[in-house]
């Protein structure tokens, strides 16, 4: 049985309407990625499986098609690659979905992952809403 992590869609979404990140907003994403990579549940995500598990690298790019880590993540919001926050959005899904696939729902590494994609996700949810900034929104980890 395959687990999905997949998360509602968002307004912008929902509407088909792709937001453009902003030059403040990169920075704003930017500075939350920093801070999650710091935290105890960021760390298994925070460089490619090939760099931090080197012993797992060929076992996982057989089973994870689509790997994502933040600091790729981080490297593409720098180099805006991301067209919208709704692409931002699925690379941080999939992040959490990889970890479903190879790890299994139940494992501790995937309860991370979900901890790391919850709090983003809520960090983004709340810049978009000009709740200000996103730092206040990762400082719950």
């Amino acid at each position: 049985m395959e687990h999905s992590v997949a998360t509602s869609p968002t307004k912008s979404q929902a509407n088909g309407v792709q937001t453009r990140i902003t030059k403040r907003q990169s920075k704003e994403i930017t500075k939350t990625l920093n801070q999650i990579s710091r935290t105890l549940a960021g760390q298994s995500f925070k460089a490619p499986v090939k760099q931090l598990w080197p012993e797992y690298a060929d076992t996982y790019a057989a089973k994870v098609p689509n790997p994502i880590d933040l600091g790729t993540i981080e490297m593409k919001v720098k180099n805006d690659i991301y067209l919208s926050i709704d692409e931002f959005r699925a690379d941080v899904i999939l992040l959490c979905q990889n970890s479903v696939d190879f790890n299994g729902i139940e494992h501790i590494i995937t309860s991370a992952a979900l901890e790391v994609r919850d709090t983003i996700l809520k960090a983004i949810s709340d810049m978009e809403e000009g709740k200000g900034s996103t730092r206040a929104s990762a400082r719950v980890l």
